[in-house]
């Protein structure tokens, strides 16, 4: 019983994570995305892929935006693990101004993406949907290409309001 009730409060604790993720403020946002990116690869340990991440140390995303990137971080890199053939992914976030830009790719042998997400059915893959329309809710972008010469590429774009208008969007 004691096991069943430990092994029911890990999952708890995980799907409160997903819920609401608890970025720590005694690390940076780029520490904090290091981290994340090491459990998302740490759930797969049947998958040998080699996750390349590239930000500046000084990566600044004003709340409650951080909690978006590190949501479609989850989410874009769980997609690669559970549906890409590639070996290696990198993951590429900046943000010049008041704008975010996200960047995720694999060398996979194909992208089974493109097509689907242009049919506008939310049905094959409901993270790539949760994920565009949230984006359109920023007034965003979002691209799904292939990657050169192999894979996938995701690249998302969003501009960071100064006032509070989308503070219940993303908390």
């Amino acid at each position: 019983m004691i096991e069943t009730l430990d092994n029911l409060n890990v999952r708890i604790r995980n799907q409160m994570q997903d819920y609401h993720p608890v970025i720590l403020k005694t690390l940076t946002l780029k520490e904090n995305l290091i981290s994340l990116i090491e459990s998302v690869s740490a759930a797969f340990p049947q998958r040998s892929l080699k996750v390349s991440f590239d930000c500046p140390d000084t990566l600044f995303i004003a709340e409650p935006y951080d909690l978006l990137v590190y949501r479609l971080i989850k989410e874009l890199l769980t997609i690669i693990y559970k549906h890409s053939d590639g070996t290696h992914a990198w993951i590429t976030v900046s943000s010049e101004k008041d704008t975010v830009n996200l960047s995720v790719c694999d060398n996979g042998s194909e992208n089974p993406l493109n097509e689907k997400f242009e049919t506008n059915s939310p049905l094959w893959h409901k993270g790539i949907f949760s994920i565009k329309e949230q984006i359109s809710d920023l007034n965003g972008t979002m691209s799904i290409s292939d990657n050169s010469p192999h894979g996938v590429r995701i690249e998302i774009s969003f501009l960071m309001k100064g006032d509070v208008s989308y503070q219940y969007f993303v908390s």
